[in-house]
């Protein structure tokens, strides 16, 4: 199970943050780079919850760590921890480790992703996946960790 290559997908990187799979657009123009802090805002404590083939979603905490959930169904199960951070030219990147059960053993497979920031002029956040268009943020982000049992279970599962 390769659990990590679910990140790369442009169907779930773009429910992970703008909660639809939108169509993919062209920079709006006029737009400016986000500022950190227009970054960090909508993401810091959240759960962004995923519709596409993993069923989850991954929550960011204020300490910068990261933890994910997936359940894609008969492939299994996988739990995500890791770090996120925002730099000063508008990207969010995470790094994290997923778990999951490999025939009884505990496999593991490290995923990074960044994502583009910018602001259009009225004042919208939008945001790029590596190789794919610019959409819209959807903020409709779970506040606090709204995945922190499932995480916890399989966590204790796993032995991670």
């Amino acid at each position: 199970m390769k659990t990590g290559q679910i990140l790369a997908s442009g169907l779930v990187a773009a429910s992970l943050f703008c909660g639809t799979t939108a169509l993919a657009q062209d920079k709006p123009a006029n737009s400016s780079k986000a500022t950190k802090q227009q970054i960090v805002e909508p993401y810091s404590d959240a759960t962004a919850i995923w519709d596409g083939e993993c069923k989850g979603g991954i929550y960011f905490a204020t300490d910068s760590s990261a933890q994910a959930y997936c359940d894609e169904g008969d492939e299994g199960l996988s739990v995500a921890l890791g770090s996120w951070s925002v730099n000063g030219s508008g990207k969010l990147c995470f790094k994290v480790t997923y778990y999951f059960d490999d025939d009884g053993e505990t496999g593991q497979e490290n995923e990074k992703e960044c994502i583009k920031h910018v602001v259009a002029p009225d004042g919208n956040l939008w945001v790029k996946y590596e190789g794919e268009g610019w959409f819209e943020y959807d903020e409709d982000n779970e506040s606090g960790n709204a995945l922190k049992s499932d995480i916890a279970k399989l966590r204790a599962q796993l032995g991670v």
